[in-house]
């Protein structure tokens, strides 16, 4: 049984949505939860859906910049610089997922520790633009 836990839009205003299920409603830290990532509209076979999951007390956009990015930009007087950022395991963790259908995905993550941890799936696949989350959800883990 899956818990549907999160369903937003792909883009803003579109009929496309994804989302987010969880295979328990109360995950615990070094258990299995499976996830299953689910669009609306069927997108093309080279579409590889990922899973952030960032650790309590992280900032999803330091998290976002380090895990899908690789660094973040400044804006200057002098023009723009790229700052690198390493992703670390204190920060929590990116799962590819495995495609299981033609609008679904899956992932079996395990969460290292305790706390509240935001899953979020960067949108690279649906049409139009790419978005940093096309879906987020804040998990309680015990």
């Amino acid at each position: 049984m899956f818990v549907t836990v999160l369903c937003l839009p792909a883009l803003a205003g579109a009929k496309d949505r994804v989302v987010l299920s969880l295979s328990t409603s109360k995950p615990a830290a070094q258990k299995s939860v499976h996830v299953v990532v689910r669009a609306s509209g069927r997108l093309g076979h080279d579409c590889r859906m990922q899973l952030l999951a960032v650790a309590p007390g992280v900032s999803k956009y330091r998290a976002l910049d380090a895990f899908i990015i690789g660094g973040y930009s400044v804006n200057g007087p002098q023009g723009n610089t790229f700052h690198p950022l390493e992703p670390t395991r204190r920060m929590g963790f990116l799962r590819s997922t495995t495609r299981v259908g033609p609008k679904a995905w899956r992932a079996t993550v395990r969460f290292p520790r305790a706390g509240t941890w935001h899953l979020i799936v960067p949108n690279w696949c649906a049409p139009g633009y790419a978005g940093a989350g096309v879906a987020e959800r804040l998990v309680t883990v015990r």
